[in-house]
């Protein structure tokens, strides 16, 4: 099972996602992110065989950390300006999101995960292509909405996914529910 553990966007966020996505809209090449499948990724998984899902939920129920508030702020790219694969809308540095990701890696090191960093971002398109005219345009809109605040959100659960690649796009699925501020 491809998997990975997010936090879903409020409805609220991804009506923001998809007036950001708008704004983009002169670029051909790219490949939007559906705004109701919007999401914070807080640990990639890959490849999860079936008899190791309970573990990984035992591990999810056993973080502790409170509920909290989350900002979408800023529009980034990666890797680099020069070469752009990926445009995303940031999310605002927290102690409360940095506690979160580091129990849940030290949960998941326990099970054999490699520790990564937390890079916080909410992917807006996968670029496949983009032409010299609609670069220049795309980067005088990332300037623009560099520092733009987009919103915010309670934070009170955090889900273990299961994500099908299909020609369409990914479907994702809940697998499991971790409700922060408690445990168990």
């Amino acid at each position: 099972m491809r998997s990975f553990i997010a936090i879903d966007l409020s409805d609220e966020l991804r009506g923001e996602v998809a007036g950001i996505q708008k704004e983009f809209q002169f670029l051909k090449g790219v490949k939007p992110v559906k705004p109701e499948q919007a999401h914070l990724t807080l640990k990639f998984l890959g490849e999860v065989p079936e008899g190791r899902v309970n573990a990984l939920k035992r591990a999810l129920d056993g973080v502790r950390a409170a509920s909290f508030e989350l900002r979408l702020r800023g529009v980034g790219v990666f890797p680099n300006t020069r070469r752009i694969r990926v445009i995303w809308v940031g999310v605002e540095d927290s102690a409360a999101l940095n506690t979160l990701h580091a129990e849940i890696e030290a949960k998941l090191e326990k099970l054999g995960f490699k520790r990564e960093p937390l890079s916080p971002h909410v992917t807006l398109f996968r670029v496949k292509s983009i032409s010299g005219g609609e670069k220049e345009l795309a980067l005088k809109k990332l300037e623009e909405l560099s520092d733009k605040d987009f919103g915010g959100m309670h934070v009170s659960e955090v889900k273990l996914k299961k994500s099908t690649l299909t020609p369409k796009g990914p479907i994702y699925e809940d697998v499991h529910v971790k409700t922060l501020g408690r445990e168990g």
